[in-house]
């Protein structure tokens, strides 16, 4: 074909006009769901930690116009060591027993609200909505007459499937520091810093601020 006939001629720059056109709109369109994702992050917030009935939870807040769906929550904490998991008290049951150690690093937690009957590992945050995020459960130190903890509470700390197993009981004459991660479709995973005092009376669980990410300065 003759690359200098005037059909050629005349489609060379329709097409190359639609190139660009799709070019920049692709970029736009990238660049619209990058924002979007950093700025549902940016909004997203772990506060108001409470106890209730020897249940600590969290509230998880969507402060933005769009829903986050999908909501997993995971927790991890790095300073458990094998002589502080404790055997299951009161014929419960656990995926982390003294008999099968295991790392307390990002293992998934469960939501308050009640789907089906039980409370579910993964939830919908809708617009400008909170929801409670369960964490681990106190039980006082009668409840297991063998444990030599001094005095201290027992602290469960619940699975995707609430205590149906937990997922491990920890020893409670000591301070646990750790990450509690949300992760949602929408959006990059978010992660704060958390601290357990198991004697504190008034408050067990501090969250200390979010985990420094580079994600935090710019959108990608």
């Amino acid at each position: 074909m003759n690359i200098d006939s005037p059909l050629l001629r005349l489609l060379a720059p329709v097409v190359s006009g639609g190139l660009a056109g799709a070019i920049v709109t692709l970029t736009i369109n990238q660049g619209i769901g990058c924002w979007r994702r950093w700025r549902l992050r940016a909004k997203m917030l772990i506060h108001e930690a409470s106890e209730h009935n020897r249940v600590v939870t969290v509230r998880v807040r969507n402060g933005h116009i769009f829903p986050l769906s999908d909501c997993w929550a995971y927790i991890s904490l790095r300073n458990v060591e094998a002589a502080d998991i404790m055997a299951p008290v009161l014929k419960r049951d656990a995926h982390i027993r003294p008999d099968v150690p295991f790392p307390l690093e990002k293992d998934r937690l469960c939501w308050s609200v009640l789907v089906g009957g039980g409370n579910p590992g993964q939830v919908t945050i809708c617009p400008h909505e909170s929801q409670s995020l369960q964490v681990f459960e106190v039980f006082p130190k009668e409840a297991n007459p063998n444990a030599l903890i001094n005095g201290y509470p027992i602290i469960a700390v619940f699975s995707e499937t609430r205590g149906n197993p937990y997922r491990v009981f920890l020893r409670g004459n000591k301070v646990y520091e750790g990450v509690l991660q949300v992760v949602c479709k929408e959006t990059f995973t978010d992660e704060f810093h958390i601290r357990i005092s198991p004697a504190q009376q008034t408050c067990r669980l501090e969250i200390l601020g979010r985990v420094a990410s580079k994600r935090n300065a710019r959108p990608c």
